[in-house]
Formats: structure tokens, C-alpha cells, sequence
């Protein structure tokens, strides 16, 4: 059985985000998915390959990532996940 994790956004580092580290540890193997990403600002993933979307290429999203909101429902699906 394969194991996903998803989070909304990894921009920043919270508390939802430190449980999401969490489950990390706990599933090492579990592929990872969130509509955004930013290594430098959020906890450390080590060398976890994260699948984002394709809000991840607009220039500052993960600094500006809450006016995005409009864009979430429609950018975030499985299937729109870059790499899968």
C-alpha cells in the first residue's frame, strides 16, 4: 500500500506544520504533496522529493501565498500535481 501526505502550503513554520513534520517521521517512505513550497521557511523535508503545483511557479507565491487563496480549488487536484 502507498502512503500520501498532503499539506495546503509549506511556506511557513507553524504548528500545523510541525505536525506535518511529525507524520513525515513517521511514514519516511510517504510521498509528499502542498500547493507550495519553500525549503528555506518551513521544516525540513532532507532529501524528500515534494510534488507541488503549478501555483509554485508564479514569482514570490510563497511569500505572497494567502492572495492565492482564489487559486487553490481549482490548482490543487492529484492530478494536477507536477511529476505525477
Amino acid at each position: 500500500m502507498k502512503t500520501a501526505l498532503v499539506h495546503d502550503y509549506l511556506t511557513q513554520r507553524g504548528g500545523a506544520e510541525r505536525v506535518f513534520e511529525l507524520l513525515c517521521r513517521r511514514f519516511p517512505a510517504a510521498d509528499v504533496f502542498t500547493s507550495l513550497y519553500d525549503p528555506e521557511h518551513t521544516i525540513d523535508l532532507k532529501d524528500r522529493v515534494v510534488h507541488t503545483t503549478k501555483l509554485q511557479r508564479i514569482p514570490a507565491a510563497s511569500q505572497y501565498f494567502r492572495l492565492l487563496a482564489p487559486l487553490y480549488y481549482p490548482g490543487v487536484s492529484i492530478a494536477r500535481f507536477a511529476g505525477v
